[in-house]
């Protein structure tokens, strides 16, 4: 036998102890089961997972429910996913907190092209919204980078920042957990939110993947970035006469990583 837990976003069947080693197959023929068991979820005792959150899916809730030895309901929190992923917890913790530094590195861009540091960093982050400081920046500081023949190198600074924000945002909106499948899970609930559509279950939500391997490279996207930028900027200064030499190396380009695993 063996108990069920509930959240919001999948059902897992999880045996305490197998004294009926049937019941499990049983769910499945239900069609509680729908993903593949990862090999270390199995040495753990852990089963499949259970996708389905609506009609079909609470049937087949009921039919694990009657094999069961009992039930547990839980609500499944960002804390406990964390828990149990720390090392992909840490690197979302400071790429959400280090966008600060690709932003800031973004307005001294803008400012050495002005020698204005009080306007551009007063107007950049007086606006609201980290999409509209970029757009801020990028007028600040598209002319004089042309004028320095570094349009182009200005353009990929840009880019790179707004790919940064973009696998920030992903982050800072969303809510993440462990649906058993051996990564870390998170969904959008505003992807469902913004739709006229009439709600009636969970299933429409799109469900994303990451591991170390993927934030270990958006991580390195990120240093990228501020990298590209000082070098950017102590270009444009050196361009311009500010400077004699250039002292920061250009970092070698990185393609963008993949905002979240296939």
């Amino acid at each position: 036998m063996g108990s069920v837990v509930y959240n919001a976003f999948a059902v897992v069947a999880r045996r305490s102890c197998d004294h009926d080693g049937h019941s499990r197959d049983k769910w499945k023929d239900a069609g509680l089961f729908r993903r593949a068991e990862p090999k270390h979820y199995r040495a753990q005792g852990y089963p499949q997972q259970a996708e389905g959150f609506g009609t079909g899916g609470k049937c087949s809730l009921i039919g694990a429910i009657r094999g069961a030895a009992s039930v547990e309901f839980i609500a499944m929190s960002v804390r406990e996913a964390f828990k149990r992923y720390p090392k992909e917890a840490e690197i979302i913790g400071r790429l959400l907190a280090g966008y600060a530094d690709v932003e800031i590195q973004l307005m001294h861009c803008a400012h050495v092209v002005r020698a204005d540091l009080d306007t551009v960093l007063k107007t950049m982050f007086r606006t609201r919204g980290e999409s509209a400081r970029v757009e801020v920046a990028d007028a600040f500081g598209r002319q004089a980078y042309k004028k320095w023949n570094l349009d182009h190198e200005f353009s990929m600074a840009v880019g790179a920042v707004k790919r940064c924000l973009k696998i920030r945002n992903q982050y800072a909106h969303c809510i993440w957990y462990d649906d058993y499948s051996g990564q870390l899970a998170f969904t959008n609930l505003e992807e469902i939110a913004e739709t006229n559509d009439l709600l009636k279950d969970m299933s429409a939500l799109t469900i994303m993947h990451v591991d170390v391997l993927l934030l270990q490279r958006q991580e390195e996207y990120f240093i990228f970035a501020d990298k590209f930028l000082a070098w950017v900027q102590f270009e444009g200064r050196t361009r311009s006469g500010e400077l004699k030499l250039n002292v920061v190396g250009r970092p070698k380009q990185l393609q963008p990583p993949p905002m979240h695993n296939p």
